[in-house]
């Protein structure tokens, strides 16, 4: 989020969940469901492995 200069509030708003469900996944109070995963690596356009610490980033 950072690198990307992007907020919680922007990423909560464009995944479709609130930025207080959001902060409690970040802060692993609640698990990221498969879904949250998914649009977090469409939004910032990379893939699920590279989300999960999987993959290294390739570089388009």
């Amino acid at each position: 989020m950072r690198a990307n200069h992007v907020t919680q509030r922007e990423l909560a708003d464009s995944v479709g969940m609130s930025e207080q469900a959001l902060s409690n996944k970040l802060r692993g109070l609640k698990n990221f469901t498969l879904r949250d995963v998914s649009r977090i690596a469409d939004f910032f356009d990379v893939s699920t492995d590279f989300v999960l610490g999987r993959a290294p980033l390739e570089v388009k």
